[in-house]
């Protein structure tokens, strides 16, 4: 099956108007809910000593895909589009892989500032902590990470 053809099954078993608001609404709304389900399917294998199933699983996730095609489709936007879109912030907030060290300086810089965190780092040293960051129209050498404060010299 390819994405159209599951796009059509999941208009062919809507039940809402054309309405894009009324697609939107039942989509995050399903989306919460069939997500809240797949939580609450590892809760009881993590606490509560019921048995891993994928095929469970499987069933409420292809809930989730549902939903989040209802979602798409009233958008106007692909699967694939929305993939790549994802891969491309991916790779900018986190241009060398994520490292638990390195994700609260790259997503910080990013959200405070709205900068590209991959052409303002001079030097992402050990750990991909910032050396250097852009200031007032010149580069400012910093002795330690401007959001952590680990000392450079240390590495």
């Amino acid at each position: 099956m390819d994405e159209q053809e599951y796009v059509n099954e999941v208009l062919r078993t809507y039940a809402g108007s054309d309405d894009v608001f009324e697609k939107l609404c039942l989509g995050a709304l399903g989306l919460a809910g069939e997500t809240g389900e797949v939580v609450d399917m590892v809760k009881k294998v993590l606490y509560q000593g019921h048995a891993l199933g994928a095929g469970r699983f499987e069933e409420e996730l292809g809930d989730v895909l549902w939903y989040l095609m209802l979602v798409c489709s009233a958008l106007g936007l692909s699967l694939e589009r929305v993939m790549v879109a994802n891969v491309v912030k991916l790779r900018r907030r986190y241009p060398f892989g994520f490292d638990s060290d390195d994700w609260y300086c790259c997503v910080c810089f990013d959200i405070l500032f709205g900068v590209d965190v991959t052409s303002i780092i001079v030097d992402y040293g050990k750990y991909g902590h910032f050396r250097a960051v852009y200031h007032t129209d010149e580069w400012v050498q910093e002795k330690s990470c401007f959001f952590c404060g680990e000392r450079f010299d240390q590495e």
